[in-house]
């Protein structure tokens, strides 16, 4: 029983000493300003209960003094609309240089919603995670916004 204590103590304190250090790695740098576009046309997907491939482009403005890395983008549908975006994360390694732009490709699967009152125009809410290294530190920026279905060039 006291190896059992003994051990959960140890654990809560391991615990507590990586936040701390997680904490004092975090950049103190301007998040940078993403923007999600929709690059497939969703208007005509299946009303029947398969998904479509759904490609978005994640167009990233760098506004820090150094560069930064995205490693990882969770995105997610927020409801409300037609179409509902797979819950999905996407690995990357793109380095984007001091005030400058890039973008990552992200794919996942689009469905509807529900299919007995499909409306193809309306937007789809999304929500995304972005997570970034720079020389500085870790970053995540946090954005909402709404996708045009039909797609944008």
């Amino acid at each position: 029983m006291r190896n059992a204590i003994a051990l959960s103590a140890l654990l809560v304190a391991a615990a507590c000493a990586t936040g701390n250090q997680l904490s004092q790695t975090a950049a103190h740098i301007p998040k940078p300003e993403i923007t999600i576009f929709n690059r497939t046309d969703l208007t005509n997907v299946p009303t029947v209960a398969s998904g479509v491939e759904a490609h978005f482009e994640f167009r990233i403005v760098n506004q820090a003094e150094v560069p930064i890395t995205i490693r990882r983008i969770d995105m997610s549908s927020l409801g409300g609309g037609g179409i509902v975006i797979e819950s999905k994360n996407r690995q990357f390694n793109t380095t984007i240089a001091p005030h400058s732009v890039g973008s990552v490709d992200y794919m996942t699967t689009a469905l509807i919603a529900d299919p007995s009152s499909y409306s193809g125009r309306s937007p789809i809410q999304v929500r995304a995670t972005c997570l970034f290294d720079s020389p500085e530190g870790a970053l995540q920026k946090v954005v909402q916004q709404q996708v045009r279905p039909e797609g944008t060039d």
